[in-house]
């Protein structure tokens, strides 16, 4: 059975296809000419915005709900997000 969520992603990659159709190459090329992202790239892009928005504060939802911080000792910065337990 398909998610509804699934369905939406679907029907909206059918529709950017059916407009790249109009640049008369293969689906990939159009996005580069237009200058667009994939829809796999808008949905990262969105869920990094959504995430970071959680992680600040910036809206109504709590961050230890969902994710907890974990100091590491190995290169880059000293944080690890991961999902909560609880």
């Amino acid at each position: 059975m398909v998610s509804s969520s699934q369905r939406r992603i679907d029907h909206n990659e059918k529709i950017q296809s059916r407009f790249t159709e109009h640049f008369s190459v293969a689906y990939n090329k159009p996005l580069r000419l237009a200058q667009l992202p994939g829809l796999e790239i808008k949905r990262i892009q969105n869920d990094l915005i959504c995430f970071d928005k959680i992680i600040f504060g910036l809206n109504k939802i709590s961050y230890p709900d969902f994710f907890e911080f974990r100091l590491r000792s190995t290169g880059g910065h000293s944080y690890v997000l991961s999902f909560s337990s609880g």
